[in-house]
C-alpha cells in the first residue's frame, strides 16, 4: 500500500542522472544583513511630507508664510504666502528639510496677532509649538495641518496680545 510521497517518485534511467534539490540554509551573516539593508531602507527614506492643510473655520482671513522652500496653494494659485479667506482651506506643501511658517490673522492681528512655528523636516511635518497656541491648532487633523477657531466647539476669542 501507498503511505507516502516517497512511493510516488519515478524510476528509470532519465531521473536517476539529477541530483536532489538541496535547500540552503540562509546563514546567520546573510540574515543579518538581509535585515540591516531592510532597516536603513525604512529609516532612511527621505521624503516630502503629503499634502498638508490649513483649514480656515473662522469669519476672518488668514496668512501663512513659509519661510524657507515649500509652498501653499489656494485655487490656482501657489506660492510662499497665502491669504485663505474665511471658509476655505489651502494646501501645505512643506520642504524635505526643517522649515519655519509664519501664521497671522488678516484683520489686523485682532483675531491672532501671529505667531512662528519650526516644522520639523523629513517626512515627519511636526509643529513644533510650547503648549497654548492661541485662536489655531496646529497639528489638529494631521501633523503638519493648521486648523483655526471658528467652530461651535471651538469659538474664536479677541486676541488681547495686540
Amino acid at each position: 500500500m501507498l503511505n507516502t510521497l516517497r512511493d510516488f517518485r519515478p524510476t528509470g534511467a532519465r531521473f536517476a542522472a539529477r541530483s536532489p534539490v538541496r535547500r540552503k540554509r540562509m546563514t546567520r551573516k546573510t540574515y543579518f544583513v538581509a535585515c540591516l539593508v531592510l532597516f536603513l531602507a525604512f529609516v532612511c527614506e527621505v521624503r516630502a511630507c503629503d499634502t498638508r492643510h490649513f483649514y480656515n473655520n473662522s469669519t476672518v482671513g488668514f496668512s501663512f508664510t513659509i519661510l524657507q522652500d515649500g509652498s501653499c496653494s489656494i485655487g490656482s494659485y501657489t506660492g510662499k504666502v497665502c491669504i485663505i479667506p474665511p471658509g476655505q482651506i489651502a494646501e501645505l506643501h512643506y520642504p524635505n528639510t526643517s522649515s519655519t511658517i509664519a501664521v497671522i490673522s488678516t484683520d489686523n492681528g485682532r483675531t491672532y496677532s501671529g505667531h512662528t512655528f519650526p516644522v520639523q523636516g523629513f517626512g515627519s511635518c511636526y509643529i513644533a509649538h510650547r503648549g497654548k497656541t492661541g485662536n489655531i491648532k496646529v497639528n489638529d487633523r494631521a501633523d503638519g495641518d493648521v486648523t483655526t477657531c471658528g467652530t461651535p466647539s471651538y469659538p474664536c476669542k479677541t486676541d488681547t496680545k495686540k
